[in-house]
């Protein structure tokens, strides 16, 4: 047997080999082959993560002998590109070893014996990954925006919003603190009673002129009105985004709500 190829008839002699590399934690699903299947996963030995920017990947191709069971294309029917998984964990069946793929969507493989081999390292670039639930900004300002500056601009747009904390009434502008108001929520004034949470800020500071600010979105019912907060920040001086993976000018995060188009270069290029 090769020295970058190992053969594993038992789940604890496979486990021991996946403590050395983590449980593959963190890892992608780059290619499932099926007639043989092959598993190749990679695991990131060298990169910081952000869009564009170069990566490096150790991939393991992993071939079952004999396949008991397997409900990947029930669960997973393609793979996409850059398929995360959490990692493997693996137990030992009455007919065989199981290897279990977890988040986001889990599946698992059972099998007499399983081979695994070491592929050559492969150098490509992260694909830019923006995030659907939060994002983070930085703005030339001042001063820390009022808490009724953002309540204008919702109105603005023709949303009625409010400030609540998590499974709180509505709060009048005059009780909200200032400037740190981070920890308050912001929801549908007309559907503050029958939630619990919002679209929350999570945190805020003002540091040499420069304005920070963080939302999350825990109300998926919110998805139009984040939208528009997105498209408020938008509108900041000398404003970056950060979503994801991704870092957004102003002018870039604007073509982005409009069209989705990605940064096609790293953040810290002389391009951007």
């Amino acid at each position: 047997m090769k020295s970058n190829e190992w053969v594993f008839g038992s789940s604890k002699e496979f486990e021991t080999w996946l403590s050395e590399y983590n449980f593959l934690e963190d890892a992608y699903i780059l290619a499932v082959d099926k007639e043989p299947l092959a598993i190749t996963i990679g695991c990131i030995i060298s990169g910081n993560y952000w869009a564009n920017s170069e990566r490096q990947i150790l991939p393991f191709s992993l071939q079952p002998e004999v396949i008991v069971a397997w409900d990947f294309d029930q669960k997973v029917p393609n793979i996409p590109n850059d398929y995360y998984v959490y990692g493997i964990q693996t137990s030992q069946e009455a007919n065989g070893i199981r290897l279990d793929f977890g988040d986001p969507a889990d599946f698992s493989l059972i099998t007499n014996r399983i081979k695994v081999t070491q592929l050559p390292i492969v150098i490509d670039t992260f694909r830019p990954c923006p995030s659907d639930r939060e994002f983070y900004v930085t703005a030339n300002l001042t001063e820390i925006p009022t808490p009724g500056f953002w309540l204008e601009q919702f109105k603005k747009r023709g949303e009625d919003i409010s400030y609540r904390y998590i499974h709180g009434e509505r709060k009048a502008l005059v009780e909200i603190p200032y400037p740190d108001y981070s920890g308050y929520f912001f929801q549908l004034t007309d559907r503050i009673a029958d939630t619990a949470n919002g679209v929350f800020i999570k945190f805020l500071s003002l540091k040499d002129r420069r304005f920070s600010v963080s939302f999350e979105l825990w109300d998926k019912d919110m998805k139009s009105q984040f939208t528009v907060l997105q498209q408020i920040v938008g509108e900041l001086e000398e404003v970056e985004i950060h979503c994801g993976n991704c870092i957004f000018s102003g002018q870039e995060w604007s073509q982005y709500l409009a069209d989705g188009t990605l940064p096609n270069y790293p953040f810290n290029s002389p391009d951007r």
